[in-house]
């Protein structure tokens, strides 16, 4: 047993270093402040949903074709954003709250929402 050991302890110290340098990640674009537009065309707004549940932001300047649309809820409790409508001139959300049942968050919840140009022009609206 105590080869075994002197031979463990003998194989530890002449073990190379095998540890892998990662490369260095590229730095990423800065945007100036002042600047009209980010790079990408990537437009964003914080909107507020009304009575129905409903926010809709009129986009500040139309697209080519209907965006790419991210959403996220801002609230207490499981909320999700739902996409209704999007349209080169403006987004539609509605916020829904899944817990304790299923239905419109109600008005004054915040929805953050960013709309990127679309590579398409079909227009996808959801409905049930």
């Amino acid at each position: 047993m105590v080869d075994v050991l002197k031979e463990l302890d003998r194989h530890t110290r002449t073990m190379p270093n095998r540890r892998r340098r990662r490369p260095a990640p590229e730095a990423e674009p800065v945007v100036e402040v002042g600047q009209a537009e980010p790079p990408g065309g990537v437009r964003a707004a914080v909107v507020v949903t009304g009575e129905d549940s409903r926010a809709t932001w009129t986009l500040p300047a139309p697209l080519d074709a209907p965006p790419v649309v991210t959403a996220l809820v801002e609230g207490d409790g499981l909320l999700l954003a739902v996409l209704e409508d999007a349209t080169p001139e403006a987004v539609t959300v509605r916020a829904w709250t899944l817990v304790p049942s299923r239905a419109p968050a109600g008005p004054g919840i915040a929805v953050h929402l960013t709309a990127s140009p679309g590579g398409g022009a079909r227009r996808a609206v959801l409905s049930w």
